[in-house]
């Protein structure tokens, strides 16, 4: 009810102001909880209107970071991400696109076509397609098509592509294959082209807490993690007041006595 009563603000807010509002959703996953994973994520999925409100789905693992009780038997990235394919009913790979460290981030972007529904992996399972998008991250990599008040990703996005033009062709055409292939819902092109295709993020941050981190020096998994690293988090190294910010394997280690502001 209550990712219900913030979807129906957003349609509101939507239609009087004609502003796009968009969520992410944050999920600590519990022992006690993870079960629920694969419903939220039908509940999502059950609705277009849905995604096209909340693009990004984030579920993690809980850490004992001050923010939730931790598990007597913590959950693992392994088991949180079973869990997401269950929810999406796909076997979705977790290394198609990475970003940080591998341990620490995992997420597949989803094509959603309305008014059906149906949905698509967005990146095809495909080594040769790995690839090419080496090839095109090297190329605009940098390049951010976060949604602004002027619209401008669309034509950030052109403007790279016409850089790179035989690039464009090839990455463009190996899509258009992709998304007419037989394993593609029919209804994923005919929404592409009447405009009424979009994307969702489902993923997963594998956060760390302090001690960890701490070990990092001594662990070279850790630290490669540290040095991946693409968070930053407020924490709390001795009470109230003392605040410390830290760069943890895209892990945070804000406690509950934080000022979120940071």
């Amino acid at each position: 009810p209550v990712r219900q009563a913030f979807t129906d603000l957003a349609k509101d807010i939507r239609a009087k102001t004609g502003a796009t509002l968009e969520y992410a959703l944050s999920f600590t996953v519990t022992r006690k909880n993870i079960d629920d994973v694969p419903e939220v994520l039908r509940w999502y999925l059950a609705d277009p209107e849905r995604t096209h409100i909340w693009r990004m789905i984030s579920f993690q693992p809980d850490a004992d970071t001050g923010r939730t009780i931790y598990s007597e038997r913590p959950i693992t990235s392994a088991d949180v991400w079973e869990k997401i394919c269950e929810g999406v009913g796909l076997p979705l790979r977790r290394d198609v696109s990475i970003f940080g460290h591998p341990d620490c981030n995992s997420w597949a972007s989803l094509l959603v076509a309305r008014p059906s529904g149906k949905v698509f992996p967005l990146l095809p399972d495909d080594k040769k397609f790995d690839a090419l998008l080496g090839e095109v991250l090297r190329k605009i990599g940098g390049l951010s098509l976060v949604n602004d008040d002027a619209g401008t990703p669309p034509f950030r996005l052109l403007g790279v592509l016409a850089q790179h033009p035989w690039l464009a062709v090839k990455t463009l055409s190996r899509l258009f294959r992709y998304m007419t292939s037989r394993s593609a819902p029919p209804e994923i092109l005919r929404s592409l082209l009447r405009g009424q295709l979009h994307t969702v993020w489902v993923g997963m941050h594998n956060f760390m807490d302090a001690a960890p981190v701490a070990n990092a020096p001594n662990d070279p998994a850790g630290q490669a993690g540290r040095d991946s690293c693409v968070f930053k988090g407020a924490g709390n190294r001795h009470g109230v007041g003392e605040r410390e910010t830290r760069c943890p394997v895209s892990h945070q280690t804000r406690s509950d006595t934080c000022d979120p502001a940071l």
